[in-house]
């Protein structure tokens, strides 16, 4: 039995007993990476790995913000090249940089 429900702009499919959610592009930033977090947590990652995830998410958020990004599909590969420039110019470290832009990667991917 296959079932198809929309939702508060979610669709959510219904196979057995499994749901899985797929997410709308145009659904808001935070969001997503409120969607994202939760999905570490079921995946069992550590807490640390979580709060490492929540940390550099939060920091490209506000980056986001400052840009007046909302959606994901506004997002660009110019806008994470920005990002990281400034974390430069702020005084990161490379590793910093570097870190947080593998946060971003994957939430992206």
């Amino acid at each position: 039995m296959f079932l198809q429900k929309e939702r508060c702009g979610h669709v959510f499919k219904k196979k057995h007993q499994l749901t899985i959610e797929v997410l709308d592009e145009e659904i808001h930033l935070e969001t997503q990476i409120a969607s994202f977090l939760v999905d570490r947590q079921a995946q069992q990652l550590t807490a640390k790995t979580i709060e490492y995830y929540r940390k550099m998410l939060h920091l490209f958020r506000e980056f986001c913000q400052s840009q007046q990004i909302q959606h994901l599909t506004e997002i660009k590969t110019h806008t994470i090249r920005e990002y990281l420039l400034l974390l430069q110019t702020k005084g990161h470290n490379p590793g910093d940089v570097h870190a947080c832009y593998r946060a971003v990667r994957v939430f992206l991917l």
